[in-house]
């Protein structure tokens, strides 16, 4: 949620909110062959096949690289002095 704030996609976060529907309390299951796993919890990431995950996955990876770059910045500039 917070790094929907910082792309300025503003939500309450004090209401439920149907992001926060769409990431909560979602299973897998996997398949080999004829054989199916029972459900798992699926406790991060965003789910596969919907633009709001590409959009969430996204908007997630960007806010990762800023803190690298931020981070790999500091510490070049901590290395000049």
């Amino acid at each position: 949620m917070k790094d929907l704030h910082q792309a300025g996609l503003h939500v309450d976060i004090y209401r439920p909110c149907f992001i926060e529907g769409f990431l909560k309390n979602r299973q897998l299951s996997a398949r080999l062959g004829a054989c199916l796993s029972g459900l798992i919890d699926q406790e991060m990431g965003v789910p596969e096949g919907s633009v709001l995950s590409v959009t969430l996955f996204a908007l997630k990876i960007n806010s990762i690289v800023k803190t690298i770059f931020l981070v790999s910045n500091v510490r070049f500039m901590w290395m000049i002095f």
